[in-house]
């Protein structure tokens, strides 16, 4: 069976699909390499389209050498995981704190393409927003739902929140197909 599928389309599944792999503790290998597949075509759509800074685009406001640099360290997990032509035997000290904030990005770039907020991805969104309450403003809009949020349940589990996230934002995990 051959099936079409446009490139926003392709970010969505895999998106979801990463949320779905974070939230029941799977591997981080690749809930990263489905986040930076993801990332990829959302930051070259964005490009196309003229649109606003991504954090994977901090080269642009440095020199040159340091440019470089930072390319290579946003890129190191993303290219180990996809690619052995260089390295066959290589090996890599991955810290998965490199994946969360990626993929917020690219759920936010996602929602601003598209005006779609699936379930998932949403759940996502909260969730990280509630493990960086520390960087948000009490008074701002994110910083008020995080408050309220945490006053109702502050200790749940990832796969006990993403549950109760679905079930309140009206979906369920693996609903859709391609």
């Amino acid at each position: 069976m051959v099936i079409r599928v446009r490139k926003l389309k392709a970010a969505r599944l895999q998106l979801e699909a990463a949320v779905r792999l974070y939230f029941s503790d799977a591997s981080p290998v690749p809930v990263h390499t489905l986040v930076s597949a993801a990332y990829a075509i959302l930051r070259d759509i964005n490009e196309q389209r003229g649109g606003g800074f991504m954090v994977k685009d901090l080269h642009t406001l440095v020199g040159a050498e340091r440019a470089a640099d930072l390319r290579k360290q946003f890129k190191r997990a993303e290219n180990f995981f996809k690619h052995a032509d260089t390295d066959p035997e290589g090996e890599i000290e991955f810290n998965p704190i490199e994946t969360p904030l990626p993929l917020f990005e690219a759920i936010l770039k996602y929602v601003e393409f598209t005006g779609e907020k699936p379930p998932e991805l949403m759940a996502f969104a909260i969730w990280f927003l509630l493990e960086n309450k520390d960087s948000l403003s009490k008074d701002s809009p994110y910083g008020i739902m995080v408050e309220r949020l945490l006053a109702t349940n502050p200790s749940r589990t990832r796969a006990a929140f993403f549950r109760e996230a679905l079930e309140f934002l009206g979906g369920s995990p693996g609903e859709r197909g391609a």
